[in-house]
């Protein structure tokens, strides 16, 4: 609730006689007892530097507490008695409380004469939810904040292990500017204060040592000193023990006037909850001392126990022994009154949850709480997170082949971050990604294509040189000429040994067969002569090569034991890969330099000929699907037995299992029919459609 702590008054039962009873001095025991018109004795700078303690008069005794000297002016007098001369005190009758210095009688919320010390303004932040009582809340707390010098947040709760968020906060419903804010960062055990200083900056002070994340209950004060004088000062309390400090801060900015009505309170209390945690109490306190905002969070402060010591000592003094044992009765009872004020503070907390119930009950579908996501206010594709700090969102990072903050994404320039591509082949960025050209004409190598930095440094084109030379025909070259090939193209060169002429008109044989000294073929070669005109060589029988260069051909299969140097290239010229073995073609179906027809794995699988269902092909499981003497890797009907292997229209697929066995478009039917009597299987049935 709104206003300032006024406990009600009440008699003193120790002092009879005199103008009239003293006046209580609040729901605290005993120990927490001061003088009347007193202020704090532990803050003497709060009331023009001057303490208000004043030890026990000997006038006083049975007639009151004493007065010292007023704020604003009045000489110490007893209650009930007359005018001092300095100036008028109350009287038991009417009586009459002067402000402060430099608080304006309507800001106190305090009229009428009232003896006790000046008593700070509370608010309960936990009861302030209604948008009427919000604008006289921030009105109340922009008011109190000229005046004052302290401003205490006094609050008891309760968070999980490394969980935090804001605990307590002012901020404009314009644009969610952060005025005042008190947040929790468990995981790091620390409590971050921020404010907006005079130059409308943010400020941020770090309070270490909160250990308040652990699942307990625990108490926090956060005080904020010097608003009214020359340096400002945060301090921190857990617990009823002060954990850390800082001095020398900028001062806070003053709310304007103007924006009174746009400033907003918000508390951590639902979002505590949604984290199995509990806000039990929160309250924002205007003014008063260390020793006041004790006296709430039931802390003994040096404040209250030095009062307490003076007025027992005074009371010694005073009454004698009697007084003592009065003062022992007392304390017992204020013990049992606090306990009394324990249950009560309990029911008043449960009260207060059933009709914060009730009222959002009431009000249930009108103030929901908005989600900060919808809309989304990441980039396309992005995630967006609600959090518990400004702006209320976070986005995620942005989609692969973009860069920035996941609110705004850009395009990632592949080409020029890491050039992917190969030196003549134009890199193309897209968005997002990139793609190389083809390899340059006289080159082969693939295309590549990706999104991302990172890829694009890890997947580089790779492009070869082509030997054109080597294609078959001599690169374009004349067939009796030098073709030599270079990087990304080739050129032609003279003829080859043994032949005139050049690339325009053709090479032709310097030599003939005439006579012996003018044969060009070689010594175990004979010449052939072509229908034109033309002179080729062969080589003999046992022979092998291009007719010019014939080596020994063991196996008579055309290919020579040992490899040629043919200029020509010509594939006769190559070493015979079964030397004793006749293969003219060559075959080697795993390319490991052997021959199938003297391989004893000629498909290079680990299972020797002998027992491999497929020779020619890799079959390392050997499966056999139809238990054909084929395995279903070399099968043309993995699924129907063959062993014949018969496939007429030469399609790959067996005719046991093709359904147009000739090739002609009209397809074949197979029916499976079953009778008594007859064996299972597929029949091919043409001219008919049944069994």
């Amino acid at each position: 609730m709104l206003g300032a702590v006024r406990p009600p008054p009440q008699g003193n039962p120790g002092a009879r006689g005199g103008a009239g009873k003293a006046p209580s001095r609040g729901p605290r025991p005993f120990p927490g007892l001061r003088a009347a018109g007193g202020g704090d004795s532990a803050d003497p700078s709060r009331r023009g530097g001057r303490s208000r303690s004043r030890s026990w008069s000997a006038t006083a005794r049975g007639r009151g507490w004493a007065e010292p000297a007023g704020p604003c002016g009045a000489s110490p007098g007893v209650l009930g008695a007359s005018p001092g001369p300095a100036g008028p005190v109350c009287s038991g009758s009417g009586r009459r409380r002067c402000p402060e210095p430099g608080i304006p009688p309507l800001l106190s919320g305090r009229a009428g004469c009232d003896p006790r010390p000046w008593l700070p303004a509370v608010i309960d932040l936990l009861l302030v939810s209604e948008a009427r009582q919000m604008a006289s809340i921030t009105h109340k707390i922009r008011m109190e904040l000229l005046t004052v010098n302290d401003v205490f947040l006094l609050s008891t709760f309760r968070l999980p292990p490394k969980q935090g968020g804001t605990l307590f906060g002012l901020y404009s419903k314009k644009d969610n500017t952060r005025w005042l804010e008190v947040s929790v960062v468990g995981k790091i055990n620390k409590v971050l204060v921020r404010y907006l200083r005079e130059d409308n900056k943010l400020h941020s002070v770090n309070l270490q040592h909160a250990h308040v994340a652990d699942g307990q209950s625990h108490t926090v004060i956060v005080r904020l000193s010097g608003l009214r004088g020359d340096m400002l000062s945060v301090e921190l309390y857990v617990d009823c023990k002060q954990v850390d400090s800082s001095v020398g801060l900028p001062e806070l900015s003053e709310i304007p006037l103007a924006e009174v009505e746009s400033i907003e309170v918000r508390t951590g209390q639902k979002a505590y909850q949604r984290m199995q945690g509990f806000v039990e109490s929160m309250k924002l306190i205007l003014g008063g001392s260390m020793s006041r905002v004790g006296a709430l969070s039931e802390c003994p402060f040096q404040g209250d126990e030095s009062i307490h010591s003076a007025v027992t000592s005074a009371l010694a003094s005073i009454l004698g022994e009697q007084t003592k044992a009065l003062v022992t009765q007392l304390t017992l009872f204020n013990r049992i009154l606090t306990d009394l004020r324990e249950d009560i503070r309990d029911q008043v907390k449960e009260m207060s949850l059933i009709r914060n119930t009730i009222m959002e009950c009431q009000v249930c579908g009108f103030h929901e709480h908005r989600s900060r996501c919808n809309p989304n206010p990441c980039f396309s594709g992005v995630d967006c997170m609600e959090t518990y700090e400004y702006p209320g969102y976070r986005c995620g990072p942005c989609p692969p082949g973009l860069e920035g903050n996941g609110t705004h994404c850009a395009d990632i320039d592949e080409c020029a971050h890491a050039n992917p591509c190969f030196p003549g082949s134009k890199c193309i960025n897209t968005a997002p990604g990139f793609r190389c050209e083809p390899c340059p004409r006289g080159y082969r190598g693939n295309t590549v294509s990706g999104v991302g930095a990172d890829y694009a440094k890890a997947s580089k084109q790779v492009c070869t040189d082509i030997d054109e030379c080597n294609d078959g025909n001599n690169g374009g070259c004349d067939p009796n000429s030098i073709c030599t090939n270079t990087l990304g193209s080739y050129k032609c060169g003279p003829c080859k040994s043994g032949f005139v002429g050049n690339q325009t008109s053709g090479c032709i044989p310097q030599r003939s067969c005439s006579t012996p000294t003018s044969n060009p073929c070689d010594i175990n070669g004979f010449c052939v002569f072509e229908r034109n005109g033309e002179i080729s060589c062969a080589c003999n029988v046992g022979w092998a090569g291009n007719g010019n260069v014939c080596g020994q051909d063991t196996d008579l299969d055309g290919y020579p034991d040992e490899p040629l140097p043919c200029i020509d290239n010509n594939k006769h010229c190559k070493q015979d890969n079964c030397r004793l073995t006749p293969n003219s073609g060559q075959e080697d179906a795993d390319n490991d330099g052997i021959g199938d027809q003297c391989d004893d794995d000629a498909d290079g699988d680990g299972i020797k000929n002998v027992e491999d269902n497929c020779r020619l092909f890799p079959n390392k499981d050997q499966q056999n699907s139809d238990t054909d003497s084929f395995g279903d890797a070399c099968d043309n009907c993995p699924n129907v037995p063959n062993n014949d292997q018969r496939d007429t229209d030469s399609n790959g697929e067996g005719d046991a299992c093709d359904n147009d066995i000739d090739g002609d478009g009209e397809r074949l039917m197979r029916l499976h029919c079953v009778w008594p009597g007859a064996p299972c299987g597929f029949g091919t049935v043409t001219a008919t459609l049944g069994c």
